[in-house]
């Protein structure tokens, strides 16, 4: 298993863990905290979650999920390698994303 703990700009918090169930299959999970620092207690939590299962030596296949919860009125995103930005419908509502996809590699 490894895992990650890491502090940025005093502004949030993000640990996360990957564990090998196999060789061929592993998962992880994530937690992020972010701290408004107007004052306004417009903060955010997002959970994530992820696995990956490696089909052949090239093919992987892959499913992760996220949830952003945003407090007050705050207006986070989720974000990642092929999300541009799932962007709220309304200031603290929260936002939910789900990939599945097939990675070849050469």
């Amino acid at each position: 298993m490894t895992g990650f703990l890491s502090f940025f700009n005093g502004d949030g918090a993000s640990v996360s863990a990957r564990y090998a169930v196999t060789s061929r299959f592993r998962a992880s999970l994530g937690y992020t905290y972010l701290r408004d620092r107007s004052g306004g207690d417009d903060n955010a939590d997002q959970f994530s979650a992820e696995c990956e299962y490696d089909m052949s030596k090239t093919l992987l296949l892959y499913a992760r999920a996220g949830w952003l919860r945003n407090r007050g009125e705050a207006t986070y995103t989720l974000r990642g390698v092929n999300v541009v930005g799932l962007t709220p419908s309304y200031a603290g509502a929260p936002v939910r994303g789900v990939q599945l996809g097939l990675l070849e590699r050469f």
